[in-house]
């Protein structure tokens, strides 16, 4: 049968459907739905409390004086742990339901939010859906990359890690989706 699928004897499918540039076509696309999946919302600003070789707790780092820093921001040596806080006043306008933190640094970290410790941070996870009534934003992190098989993976720069980005976006759900579906076929 050449024309393809048959429904009521009429053609559901065109007789030379050139699937052969399904695949280009996929692959084309793929990237410029990525750039419609995060929606800014706001950068915030960012204080640094210092980085040191011992680990230092979550009770014990508060007591640090935080510093504002510029990004791009590079920090520590290798095995280094180092606190950010995140100053929150600067978006009191943001609605806080369905945001996310972005946060882009070349070491990996853990996300306390009010106290607690609630999300991992690496090369492959830059994003975490906060909770909607959240107070306070602090981040321990850690001069390292374990995650080298990921094609982000970058090491660290010779002077540390860089942080490169902090921000509150929104995830576009639609993209987010249709992403997903296609990468899969790449």
């Amino acid at each position: 049968m050449n024309g393809g699928f048959r429904y009521n004897g009429r053609s559901m499918l065109p007789s030379n459907p050139l699937l052969q540039l399904a695949y280009p076509r996929i692959k084309s696309c793929v990237p410029r739905i990525s750039t419609k999946i995060w929606e800014p919302v706001a950068d915030v600003p960012v204080s640094f409390g210092g980085h040191t070789r011992e680990h230092v707790g979550f009770a014990e780092a508060k007591k640090n004086a935080f510093k504002p820093v510029k990004l791009p921001f590079v920090w520590g040596k290798l095995f280094d742990q180092g606190w950010f806080k995140l100053d929150l006043r600067a978006t009191p306008q943001v609605k806080k339901e369905g945001l996310y933190l972005h946060w882009h640094d070349q070491g990996e970290g853990t996300l306390y939010v009010d106290g607690a410790p609630f999300y991992g941070f690496d090369v492959a996870h830059r994003y975490c859906q906060l909770p909607s009534n959240f107070k306070d934003l602090v981040v321990e992190s850690l001069c390292l990359q374990s995650a080298i098989w990921h094609p982000a993976a970058t090491g660290l720069d010779a002077g540390g890690s860089k942080l490169s980005a902090v921000s509150l976006c929104r995830r576009n759900e639609l993209a987010w989706e249709v992403y997903h579906d296609l990468i899969v076929l790449t």
